[in-house]
């Protein structure tokens, strides 16, 4: 009796790793799209207005910290 519940305790713990790897990496995922769309935005914007220089765009932190208002 005892083995079965350690056997089951190690497939549960082993099954609960792969789901939090699995949620950390699509969330990692989802950032770095979320970002690169916000740059092609970024760089859109620009050109739309004649711009050349790029440089605003390189930094997608601050370009998503601006696209919701937060300086």
């Amino acid at each position: 009796m005892k083995q079965d519940a350690l056997v089951w305790q190690i497939v549960a713990f082993i099954l609960g790793l792969f789901l939090i790897l699995t949620i950390r990496e699509y969330l990692f995922d989802k950032n770095e799209i979320e970002a690169e769309t916000a740059r092609a935005s970024c760089i859109l914007e620009l050109k739309k207005i004649g711009e050349t220089n790029f440089d605003d765009c390189k930094n997608i932190a601050t370009y998503k910290a601006g696209e919701k208002g937060l300086y």
